[in-house]
């Protein structure tokens, strides 16, 4: 399995727009795709799915906390909850939505996850000092490369990464 991240330090710049159209060309040679919205706008996320699969997602089945936890773990920031609370593992209870109009799996995005940039900052700093927790939680996309390599589901995983 191959990952690849699309990332640049400046907005407006088409990672989006290339990201998806060639995770899109992929899926039509025939490879299986897995596509990680990283981004806390979420724009891959409204792109790639329809409206009633958003409205799935983030709106959930009622207003209560139960509800609004439901959302995020279809969404990846179900993979930073356990590295937020202090963990060296991701979550493994992924829910990947498919994208009919693009032929790939979706793992949407959160606008949450600008909160986990902190974290990810501050563990990328602790890291540094050998930390070997804190290193291993900076490696979350390995990890979840690895879990999904475990389950043989994907040839590809690309992940469109906000630019902070």
């Amino acid at each position: 399995m191959r990952t690849l991240s699309f990332f640049n330090n400046k907005g407006g710049v088409g990672k989006t727009t290339l990201s998806t159209n060639v995770a899109h060309y992929f899926a039509r040679q025939g490879k299986r795709v897995l596509y990680v919205d990283c981004d806390p706008q979420c724009n891959a996320t409204q792109l790639m799915l329809t409206d009633d699969q958003l409205e799935e997602i983030y709106l959930g089945s009622g207003d209560d906390e139960r509800a609004e936890h439901e959302a995020l773990a279809k969404t990846v920031y179900a993979v930073f909850v356990p590295l937020r609370e202090g963990e060296t593992s991701i979550g493994e209870d992924l829910r990947p939505i498919r994208s009919e109009r693009f032929g790939v799996d979706v793992l949407p995005g959160h606008p949450a996850l600008s909160n986990i940039e902190d974290i990810m900052s501050d563990a990328w700093q602790s890291s540094l000092a050998k930390k070997t927790g804190d290193f291993r939680r900076i490696h979350w996309a390995g990890q979840l490369a690895v879990a999904m390599e475990d389950a043989n589901r994907y040839d590809y995983i690309f992940f469109d990464v906000g630019r902070r």
